[in-house]
């Protein structure tokens, strides 16, 4: 082979293999920095994740205008703090103290579904200038699909720990734990669930998953998916106490690894339903979502910086 061709068949060569391994290794430097960070991290002083409870006061005279608008609950990320509302009665109509006591029943979920979001913040929020459009709104959507499941796990050891059902739920709540204990062919568990199991993962992400679906319909999450999905910036977030990082190590969303999203603690130890569940069924949720994310962003033009970082105060 002549030279002249010898050189032109080696720069090929060469402008192929960087071609195709220029992303991989430009992730993977990526990653060496996240486990960098995680190591400072696990010794740099974190600030402590706040949480408070608002009383909203309600009686007839402000009851249509103060209960619509009121939010059960809601993580503040640059605040690093947790805030879920008490609705307290302050008028002997039936209707008030009904929705009142509705809504404080289910406060114990409210509060684990913010708290799966500020302990998963550092994966959430942190995201990287890397990371292609699909996969910022991948993990937007699926940050409000994991903390749906941290709803049924919430209830589901309630039931275990107090031997009674939670007093009041969402309905795809009570959907999952009633599919649960068919599943495990108990009426009240006598054993902490097992969510490592994976049949029981399969039926808390479906479940989940068929919630965030449902808040999309409604219109509920889609100026998230928008947001994210043409957000460009890199915005700054400190991870709360809450955070583990070595999890965020092995957060790799690129590569559709997204267990550390859906680690929990249960009354059972600590559960993965990601790593448990099916292959099925993790398919079928990415697919959803991906399908999800194509009929909410698809041909919308990207906008400017305000609607980029508008509403990032709030999950």
């Amino acid at each position: 082979m002549k030279f002249d061709k010898l050189c032109t068949l080696s720069l090929s060569i060469a402008m192929t293999v960087t071609a195709v391994l220029g992303p991989a290794l430009l992730v993977k430097n990526a990653h060496d920095k996240d486990i960098e960070r995680a190591r400072i991290l696990s010794y740099k002083p974190r600030p402590k994740l706040i949480v408070e409870i608002d009383t909203l006061n309600l009686n007839r005279q402000n009851f249509n205008i103060e209960y619509p608008k009121a939010i059960a609950g809601v993580f503040t990320p640059l605040q690093n703090k947790v805030t879920v509302t008490y609705y307290n009665p302050t008028d002997n109509a039936e209707y008030i103290n009904h929705a009142c006591n509705h809504q404080n029943g289910m406060l114990p979920l409210t509060l684990r579904h913010e708290m799966e979001h500020a302990r998963k913040a550092h994966m959430t929020k942190m995201t990287k200038p890397h990371y292609s459009a699909q996969t910022r709104a991948r993990i937007a959507a699926i940050n409000e699909t994991m903390a749906p499941a941290g709803e049924i796990i919430e209830a589901m050891d309630y039931h275990y720990t107090n031997q009674k059902p939670i007093p009041t739920c969402k309905v795809f709540v009570k959907k999952a734990c009633d599919n649960i204990l068919n599943t495990t062919n108990q009426q009240t568990p006598a054993q902490p669930i097992d969510f490592n199991n994976q049949k029981i993962a399969d039926i808390v992400i479906k479940n989940a998953l068929d919630r965030f679906k449902g808040e999309i319909k409604t219109g509920q999450y889609v100026s998230t998916l928008r947001r994210e999905y043409y957000n460009t910036l890199e915005i700054s977030y400190t991870p709360n106490q809450e955070c583990d990082p070595i999890q965020k190590v092995f957060f790799m969303p690129e590569f559709d690894m997204w267990a550390p999203m859906w680690q929990f603690e249960t009354a059972g130890g600590q559960a993965n339903l990601w790593l448990a569940a099916s292959d099925k069924t993790r398919q079928k949720t990415l697919n959803t979502i991906d399908s999800i994310i194509q009929a909410n962003t698809d041909k919308l033009p990207p906008n400017n910086i305000a609607f980029n970082i508008k509403n990032y105060l709030t999950r």
